[in-house]
């Protein structure tokens, strides 16, 4: 059977097979066979309820997070089969399973099936089967059409919170306490702080917590992340264990590090997931401005930013290069400049510190006095309005839900027709009584209202309140 399917399907395709909108190794297509062909086959039934995608890079923690996993919650929750126990994940790419494995593996309560290792030898049927994933967690884009950058997508946070929520419960991973340290994030092998213990000593002298220095080279992905429920500052170079952020508690810092010639607003994956607001983290970018203090590696592979392969010429140009904005995915002047090794200079990185932890914790008091979240007042009830020696009265209750508000400044604003015109006056009003001078009472008017609750606006009354003189009104104000 076949829904939704579009007139031109192979215009590129039919949908996309990962959450990385419209890029041609991500297309979904089908192949089309009659009824009559399943007898040439052995057929595998698979039963339950899958979902089928291809994980984009499953060798970088970033990409796992924001390509797959989140998009995974997401398109599951929508569907109502995150806690079904006979849901699990399809994953359709080529790829080996990968270093990072145990996340796809554990993230349902059934394991997943690798359509690379499906025998070749069956035509595999799925009792249910859902091709691709739901984007609404997608913040940035890679550059594959113009520079990377953020996507407009204002209600990540809340999904992000969600995730949260159930990766922890998931991997029983545990709550944080009380006592928070420190974590500093490193690489061993590039994108090296030369000057690691300089740094601790700063971050230990200037915010008061322990520190605790953690790297994928000596734990597994779960051991770091349970380092980061429980800290409350996260510092690293720039690089894909940043996306674990999504895991520090409210009011958490993370100082991103930046390597000599590549200025922070180049690339902004991990600023764009701290500032959306119902997370509630400090962002501070700190950038290397000395290229005295930067150990470039030419003798790197390609990948690593190595250069020896290009001619001289090119080489020179490299290395007298800023990074600028550029296309995705091999611009030799970022490789070049990504995987240099920092000598981090102490003293603009412990003023920086020491700004945002001032800046944090003047937002805490600030914010401990004021609502966590905006409950806006709803529509006015039994509004009634009549009209009598040219005098138009228009009287109504406040909204239901206000008696649960603490609400300061109230106000509601009242618009009137004459129903002969179509222009509307407009009226902001401290009391729920609207007295009005008209020129005959013969006049009939339309009038609505709503309700401002602290700079919070409730919709107007369903339905037009009628106004005139046979209506009887008979709230008492």
């Amino acid at each position: 059977m076949k829904t939704g399917v579009p007139i031109d399907r192979f215009s590129p395709a039919l949908t996309d097979f990962s959450s990385v909108s419209d890029h041609n190794t991500q297309y979904f297509n089908y192949i089309e066979l009659p009824d009559f062909s399943s007898k040439e086959f052995n057929i595998t039934f698979h039963q339950g309820h899958g979902l089928m995608f291809k994980r984009f890079n499953p060798d970088n923690l970033m990409h796992v997070f924001h390509d797959d996993l989140l998009p995974i919650f997401v398109t599951l929750d929508e569907l109502s089969l995150l806690n079904n126990s006979n849901t699990f994940i399809i994953i359709s790419d080529s790829k080996p399973p990968g270093i990072y494995a145990n996340l796809y593996e554990n993230f349902l309560n059934s394991k997943p099936l690798y359509v690379h290792f499906l025998s070749k030898n069956h035509l595999h049927c799925f009792e249910n089967a859902y091709v691709g994933l739901n984007k609404a967690s997608v913040w940035y884009q890679y550059g594959f059409r113009e520079p990377q950058g953020p996507l407009q997508k204002p209600h990540v946070g809340p999904i992000i919170i969600h995730f949260r929520n159930y990766f922890i419960k998931q991997f029983s991973l545990i709550s944080p306490s009380e006592e928070k340290q420190a974590s500093l994030l490193v690489r061993k092998y590039n994108r090296k702080i030369l000057n690691e213990d300089k740094v601790i000593n700063a971050i230990s002298s200037i915010s008061g917590y322990n520190n605790h220095v953690l790297s994928l080279d000596g734990s597994s992905v779960l051991e770091v992340i349970q380092e980061i429920l429980k800290s409350c500052l996260v510092i690293a170079m720039h690089g894909s264990l940043l996306i674990l952020s999504l895991f520090l508690e409210p009011y958490s810092i993370v100082i991103e590090l930046f390597p000599y010639g590549i200025h922070p607003d180049i690339s902004t994956p991990y600023k764009t997931l701290c500032e959306f607001p119902e997370l509630k983290l400090f962002y501070k970018a700190w950038k290397n401005d000395f290229k005295s203090n930067s150990f470039p590696h030419p003798e790197y592979p390609p990948e690593w930013g190595g250069i020896l392969h290009l001619p001289s010429e090119e080489q020179r140009k490299i290395q007298s290069s800023l990074v600028m904005p550029f296309l995705c995915c091999d611009n030799p002047v970022w490789l070049y400049r990504i995987y240099q090794d920092t000598v981090v200079d102490i003293d603009s990185f412990s003023i920086l510190l020491q700004t945002i932890i001032k800046d944090k914790d003047n937002y805490v008091i600030s914010d401990k006095h004021q609502r966590t979240y905006h409950l806006y007042p709803g529509e006015i009830s039994s509004g009634c309005c009549n009209i009598s020696d040219e005098t138009l009265t228009l009287m109504w209750e406040q909204p239901w839900n206000l008696r649960f508000l603490d609400v300061v400044q109230l106000e509601y604003e009242v618009w009137l027709q004459d129903i002969e015109r179509d222009d509307v006056q407009a009226f902001l009003m401290k009391t729920t009584k609207f007295v009005f001078p008209v020129k005959s009472a013969k006049k009939m008017y339309y009038a609505w209202i709503r309700c401002h609750a602290d700079g919070l606006i409730g919709p107007f009354s369903s339905n037009p309140i009628i106004c005139s003189y046979e209506s009887n009104c008979s709230i008492i104000s």
